[in-house]
């Protein structure tokens, strides 16, 4: 085994501050640091000796992946001299699990390749990367762990390059939009982000006809064209970003108001494990009979989709307030009564 001839590490293992560092981007890089954070989990610490036998590098290396655990990755990572090993000297949950959530991302990654059409030597490659994060007791899982994709949509990647193009060189587009009516209208916009939301394409732009930023579903863009007027700077950073994530689902908006809706029988413990939006609030509870209640409290920017979400639970799910989203969900119940009914 040969390594390079600089000097990483001084004899008694710490790392000299008046040398320049250079880190190894190596190909399995990524499932040392994994090694290294399990071992000393499981073990208190690790040897560096043990990881090059392990992975069959020099020791040198080694030490250039814990420099960067150290930098890049802030991992209180020390020197025992007593141990002459590394151990953690505060909790570390970063890596914590690091395996499985690599197994995740990579079943997560496989079965979004199977359901689309992307390029496979693009797919081979960046499965390839993926797995080698993965320790090969975990590798030999992969095949095994399956995620199952929402609905795709069929991406028009013409209508996707134009947008991608705009939105580098920024340049405004010129847009014939479908509304869910079927309805058409002229827009002029323009792209600041693409966003794909359970499967569905969006770029999140700002409309010169309603003057603020409005999300349009790509499958819905019936034409388009890129146009030579150049995308204004109207300092929207921080209003994008609250437009994005502030309220629930893909229906954005820098406004919210919050919902509360009620989660009874069978769909308290459904509901109780999911995240509908990072900032949800959850409350259990019993109703007047003495069962389990959940009072699940949530920011929207528009009512439509987290409607139609309540409404997939049936009987289970109410919306308590605002009055507004109450009144609209019991439209729809009369709607479907006058449908079985008719």
């Amino acid at each position: 085994m040969t390594c390079s001839v600089l000097r990483y590490g001084n004899a008694d293992n710490t790392f000299p501050t008046n040398q320049p560092f250079v880190y190894n981007h190596g190909m399995s890089q990524t499932e040392r640091i994994f090694y290294i954070d399990r071992m000393i989990r499981n073990t208190g610490s690790v040897r560096c000796d043990k990881v090059a036998k392990q992975y069959e590098v020099c020791e040198r290396q080694v030490k250039r992946d814990i420099m960067y655990m150290r930098d890049r990755l802030r991992a209180p990572i020390t020197w025992d001299h007593v141990l002459r090993a590394y151990h953690y000297d505060t909790d570390y949950p970063v890596l914590q699990f690091s395996d499985e959530k690599a197994l995740v991302f990579s079943a997560l990654l496989r079965s979004l390749v199977k359901a689309s059409d992307i390029i496979p030597l693009v797919s081979e490659q960046a499965m390839e990367l993926v797995d080698q994060s993965i320790s090969s007791e975990y590798r030999a899982l992969s095949d095994r762990i399956v995620y199952s994709v929402p609905v795709l949509d069929r991406t028009d990647y013409q209508v996707f390059a134009v947008v991608c193009e705009a939105m580098g060189s920024r340049q405004c587009i010129s847009i014939e939009y479908r509304n869910a009516k079927g309805e058409s209208s002229a827009r002029t916009i323009e792209p600041l982000k693409l966003i794909n939301y359970s499967g569905r394409w969006y770029v999140v732009a700002f409309d010169l006809l309603r003057g603020e930023l409005r999300s349009f579903h790509l499958a819905r863009i019936a034409g388009l064209q890129l146009l030579t007027c150049k995308v204004l700077e109207r300092g929207l950073d921080e209003a994008l970003e609250k437009y994005i994530n502030s309220g629930f689902g893909i229906f954005m908006g820098v406004e919210t108001k919050e919902a509360l809706v009620r989660i009874t029988g069978n769909a308290v413990f459904t509901v109780e494990h999911q995240i509908w939006h990072k900032d949800q609030k959850i409350e259990h509870a019993v109703d007047e009979s003495g069962s389990s209640i959940l009072l699940l409290r949530i920011p929207v920017a528009n009512w439509a989709e987290l409607l139609g979400r309540i409404l997939s639970f049936g009987a289970l799910a109410e919306p308590l307030e605002p009055q507004e989203l109450r009144e609209q969900w019991q439209a729809k119940i009369k709607e479907l009564y006058r449908l079985v009914h008719k």
